[in-house]
């Protein structure tokens, strides 16, 4: 509702559309992104990691391979990390078309 999950009563509900409901479980903490999730493998400074770690072909850091390796996950994990196309919240050095 509009005060949040604190007041649990009849006069706290309201329509909202889907992307109004989406801001209210970010506002209550109720969203599921990220390591909230229950089939996340990673977490919040890991992706920072991984994202400041990455380097496309290893000259400058670890390749997908080497840090899907140390991180226990496949290196198209790590793409879709560097990428943001997963774990979008979380910020960090963004590779735009590598």
């Amino acid at each position: 509702g509009v005060k949040g999950r604190l007041i649990d009563s009849i006069g706290n509900l309201y329509w909202a559309t889907p992307s109004q409901n989406a801001l209210d479980r970010l506002r209550d903490g109720t969203d599921n992104r990220g390591a909230k999730h229950p089939m996340a493998k990673l977490n919040k400074q890991q992706i920072s990691v991984i994202r400041k770690s990455y380097s496309p072909y290893g000259k400058d850091g670890l390749n997908a391979c080497q840090l899907a390796e140390v991180f226990s996950v496949k290196p198209q994990t790590i793409h879709y990390v560097v990428r943001y196309k997963t774990w979008k919240h979380i910020g960090g050095k963004i590779y735009g078309s590598i």
